[in-house]
């Protein structure tokens, strides 16, 4: 799980399926990084910018075990 992206949407209340449409995700795929799924980079970069910082790029290697995919 992300923590940072996980902080981000609770602060906000925020749900994933409102940040996925935010950033034109599909809900599925907000779901998979929230479960520990490793974003692609282009995708690191857009929510790292789509939060305006909150959620880093370094913030998707800070826990582990992760599964790397889109």
């Amino acid at each position: 799980m992300n923590a940072a992206l996980s902080k981000y949407l609770k602060d906000r209340g925020e749900t994933q399926s409102e940040f996925a449409r935010r950033g034109g995700w599909r809900a599925a795929t907000v779901s998979a990084w929230m479960n520990g799924t490793i974003p692609e980079p282009e995708n690191m970069i857009r929510v790292e910018g789509l939060t305006k910082g909150a959620v880093p790029m370094s913030s998707w290697f800070d826990a582990a075990p992760q599964k790397a995919a889109s």
